[in-house]
């Protein structure tokens, strides 16, 4: 087994010697070549204590859809929340900020390298893969990733510490992390689970989802209707191809998982598409 130690020996001065992009398109080559390293012990270690620290609490987990600003979300300022990729694009709206943060794609994580604040009081997750590009705090905790498998353990882990399955959208990965916490109820608003490709989005590679959206995708303007904000992939930004089915099954896992294990995963978004998980009125929670 590949340690931690062996990949970062891959990567070493990558993040001075090249530009954000092209660290990650360098670590991403290591990481596919060295498998899933786990954290080094003591990482390990530091985040098992923060399992259940929250246990019986309830938290709202934010997605990025244009639904998220339909919600009156200073009914949240004393709410535990969890943001994720981009959520710092919301700051200006807002006068509180997410008691907890995560972040897993690829391309994300070179795009917001430069835009985390490093002052806050936010606890972070950040995987494996990240260390050494991106901003940390006293607040940073370490996490590894680890296929997802068939079996429905193999979907959803109730120990972070054990390495999280991750697949379709990186709430699947806040929902575990929320659970590990103690949290077990657990609100989805923000989540619309669907997608419109604008006209000006340059595609390139292969249809690999088989969705009719090339994988590779480049905004060149600041039009993206699919958050809530133009600019989230806006100008020069790269992503993929969303495949919202596949996001929509990894919901149902999750959810199966979540009472599984004692929990409720709800959805108090307004609107969207998500049908997976039942539905409750965001203002009646308050």
């Amino acid at each position: 087994a590949k340690t931690i130690e062996d990949y970062h020996d891959c990567v070493r001065g990558a993040t001075t010697r090249f530009n954000l992009q092209e660290t990650e398109i360098r670590r991403r080559t290591a990481w596919s070549k060295l498998g899933y390293p786990t954290s080094p012990s003591e990482d390990r270690e530091r985040l098992d204590r923060l399992r259940n620290c929250h246990e019986g609490e309830r938290v709202f987990i934010l997605g990025n859809g244009p639904s998220l600003v339909k919600c009156d979300l200073n009914k949240l300022g004393s709410e535990f929340t969890f943001g994720v990729n981009k959520i710092h694009l919301l700051f200006d709206q807002i006068d509180w900020r997410p008691n907890f943060y995560t972040l897993l794609d690829w391309k994300m994580g070179a795009s917001v390298a430069q835009d985390l604040a490093v002052d806050d009081e936010t606890i972070r997750f950040f995987p494996e893969r990240f260390r050494g590009m991106l901003p940390t705090t006293s607040q940073t905790y370490w996490y590894t990733t680890r296929p997802m498998g068939i079996h429905i353990d193999d979907q959803f882990e109730p120990n972070a510490v054990r390495g999280i399955p991750s697949k379709g959208t990186v709430l699947v990965t806040a929902i575990q992390q929320a659970f590990f916490l103690g949290f077990r109820d657990i609100y989805l608003i923000g989540v619309d689970a669907a997608y419109q490709i604008p006209e000006s989005v340059i595609q390139s590679g292969p249809d690999y989802f088989g969705t009719g959206t090339k994988l590779h995708l480049e905004s060149t303007a600041d039009d993206d209707a699919n958050h809530f904000a133009a600019n989230y992939f806006g100008t020069g930004d790269r992503w993929h191809d969303p495949n919202v089915a596949e996001m929509r099954r990894m919901f149902l896992r999750m959810r199966k998982g979540v009472e599984r294990h004692g929990g409720r995963l709800v959805n108090a978004t307004v609107g969207g598409e998500l049908d997976e998980l039942p539905r409750v009125n965001f203002g009646d929670l308050f």
